[in-house]
């Protein structure tokens, strides 16, 4: 039962508040580690800059043959007294001419740059320290009462996204920078490649994030497997409900929509069905469930879900919905722009994880307020023997209610839970003692224990009372409101067959053993041989750069005239004979098969199998795609011309074979994972 509009089939489970603070430290942690540590770079770099400049002068004047002892002498007091950055950012007086060759030399030049980017790095720390601190308030201050949830967390999400920018705008140019002057420092040179590559990560961090701030959220969402059903069609339910609306004194929904979720929920969002949409307040009911709860028991349920209208819990989703929706999609804007936007990342998580909390007991306390409403219309016990049914008809249908039917027009819905629980659930004591710890799935994770929401309406049960309920057979909802049966829903269930069917043929799939006949041929038929050979051009490119290497190798070999020099030069070209020779033999004829046991590389002395892999990684660095195969065990390594040491991972670079690289790592996951179609 919920207020919220569903996001997902099933919900994750519930975050412990330890596991919210963990991740908001590590929010915080990684937002800001990145301005801090080029804060502490920039206050350093002027120094660091100061003495290479001593040390070169120095060098410089020792190697001046021209310079008398005592002229050396004299030089070298004067330089240790001399402060270049202080020269470069404040005249001096006496100093005017070194100055003046300072400025000629581009080092003051150099200094104001660092002393720029240093108050700009101190005042994005500023900015963000202060924004942080700012969400932390304004989640505390969340916790007083809704309107002030509703109100901080819009004042939250704005400051977030001027956070995130703010990152992206000035911590990318300062990173630039920063990683420019650092190489210059240390090295003498810098790597254009590496900073262009940051560049362009901003400037596209930047654009996908702007892209989604000023797209419009759909304020609505799907129930495809769904009917409204009018008070024409439904006159005892709609009499039912709007009886229900006027004993808790609010407004009765002006939609009601049968569909086939399990799941009970009100919203003011538009809701899209099979044949329509709706607009205003909704209810959605469940038809499976309607043929497993009393007309009592699903009373308490709808009194549950209009007390949900009774305390504006709809007007939150309204607010929270595009918000959340919006921040999520600059994460998936900005996670994909590596590390440029590496901190605006982690500013947008923070705001997630500083609400999260806040917004999690503010929800599970509305959904308590709500079952003592369905309490108030159905009583107590009804309210609670609808949430154990809820709670157990959920389980039944994981461990099998749902039989594929043998034609298409039979119903698999018409199962009755309490024949399917008295004969295979009934039995096992630690299932009931398990199940009041269990939560109900709800799609912002808000729905407290079902052993809290018994307490709370003064009905403890115990798991003898609860294996009572389940296994009590009753008259249900569904006979009671529609008598002529299924004519109204006979398209909405025929949709719910076919996913059914599909959804067992992938659980008969994922538990298929292909060491068994049987097992063996389903997995081929439904996951037949596919290959993928490599590209020339790859093969060419790399082969090319090796050559030339070696060639580099063996002229400094021949040519060098010092002999440890040669002597260097020909290890180096003993080491990248063999990496060629390695690259030629795994890489001449490359194809890489799949099929439903494993995975065969010609790269490879065997194949891997699907049972050897624990799971998969794919990395996207520079445009090279690679799918990293995470073993359950060290293995020796498979590569031909490979050292034999154990390891851990496995890594294919799937563009090196033609196709388009993200859907071949595709394939080779759905095979993995047995999963049909694309995911």
């Amino acid at each position: 039962m919920a207020s919220e509009l569903p996001l997902s089939k099933r919900s994750k489970p519930l975050e412990p508040k330890a596991a919210i603070r963990r991740q908001l430290r590590l929010a915080l942690l990684k937002s800001l580690a990145p301005p801090f540590l080029l804060l502490a770079f920039f206050i350093a770099a002027p120094s660091w800059l100061n003495t290479r400049l001593h040390q070169a002068v120095e060098t410089s004047l020792n190697a001046d043959t021209s310079l008398s002892a005592q002229e050396r002498d004299s030089r070298l007091a004067g330089l240790r007294a001399t402060d270049f950055e202080q020269l470069s950012l404040d005249a001096v007086p006496g100093q005017e001419e070194m100055r003046q060759r300072l400025a000629q030399s581009g080092i003051m030049e150099r200094f104001q740059r660092l002393r720029t980017a240093l108050i700009a790095a101190w005042a994005l720390v500023a900015i963000l320290a202060g924004g942080v601190v700012a969400l932390l308030l304004l989640a505390g201050k969340a916790r007083h009462s809704q309107a002030d949830l509703i109100r901080a967390y819009r004042i939250g999400w704005h400051i977030s996204i001027v956070l995130a920018l703010a990152n992206v705008i000035v911590l990318v140019p300062l990173l630039i920078y920063g990683i420019f002057e650092f190489s210059v420092l240390l090295t003498d040179s810098y790597f254009p490649k590496l900073l262009i590559a940051l560049g362009l990560g901003g400037l596209v961090a930047l654009w996908t994030s702007v892209k989604v701030l000023c797209t419009r959220v759909p304020m609505e969402f799907e129930e495809r497997m769904a009917r409204e059903v009018s008070p024409v069609e439904a006159p005892a339910l709609w009499q039912s409900v709007r009886d229900a609306a006027a004993r808790l004194g609010t407004s009765p929904p002006e939609h009601i929509l049968i569909g086939m979720k399990y799941n009970f929920y009100v919203t003011e969002l538009a809701v899209i069905f099979r044949s329509g949409r709706t607009a205003g307040k909704t209810l959605f009911l469940s038809y499976p469930l309607l043929k497993q709860l009393s007309v009592e028991e699903v009373m308490g349920v709808i009194g549950h879900e209009l007390g949900h209208f009774m305390g504006a819990d709809t007007e939150l989703t309204l607010h929270f919905y595009p918000l959340r929706r919006k921040v999520q999609g600059i994460m998936g804007a900005l996670g994909k722009s590596g590390l440029a936007a590496f901190s605006s990342f982690y500013t947008a998580s923070l705001f997630i994880w500083a609400f999260e909390g806040v917004a999690s007991e503010s929800s599970r306390a509305r959904e308590l307020l709500a079952d003592r409403k369905g309490a108030e219309l159905a009583g107590a016990e009804a309210q609670a023997r609808a949430l154990i049914r809820l709670h157990v008809v959920l389980a039944a249908v994981d461990r099998g209610l749902l039989k594929p039917a043998g034609e298409l027009a039979a119903n698999p819905f018409d199962s009755r839970t309490a024949q399917f629980v008295a004969a295979n659930i009934a039995p096992e004591d630690p299932f009931w003692t398990s199940l009041f710890a269990k939560a109900q799935p709800h799609p912002m994770d808000s729905h407290p224990r079902l052993a809290d929401r018994l307490e709370a309406l003064g009905f403890p049960a115990t798991p003898a009372d609860a294996r009572a309920i389940a296994c009590r057979d009753e008259p249900v909802a569904f006979d009671t409101w529609f008598p002529e049966g299924e004519a109204l829903f006979h398209e909405i269930v025929s949709d719910a067959q076919h996913a059914l069917s599909a959804g067992l043929r992938a659980r008969e799939l994922a538990q298929a053993d292909i060491a068994t006949p049987e097992g063996r041929r389903m997995l081929e038929q439904a996951f037949p041989e596919q290959r993928w050979t490599g590209r020339p051009f790859f093969f060419g490119l790399y082969l090319g750069m090796l050559l030339l290497l070696l060639a580099g190798l063996l002229a400094g070999t021949i040519f060098s005239p010092d002999a440890s020099v040669k002597a260097g030069f020909g290890v180096g070209f003993s080491l990248m004979a063999w990496v060629t020779a390695g690259f030629w033999v795994r890489n001449r004829n490359a194809l890489l098969v799949i099929n439903a046991h494993g995975i065969e590389n010609t790269a490879w002395k065997r194949p891997i199998l699907f049972t050897e892999i624990q799971d998969m990684r794919a990395l996207n660095t520079n445009g090279g795609f690679t799918l990293k195969l995470v073993m359950k065990q060290k293995i020796a390594s498979p590569l031909k011309f490979g050292l034999r040491r154990p390891r851990r991972i496995v890594s294919i670079t799937v563009s090196q074979f033609k196709g388009k690289p993200a859907e071949t790592a595709n394939a080779i996951f759905r095979y993995f994972k047995r999963q049909l179609g694309a995911f």
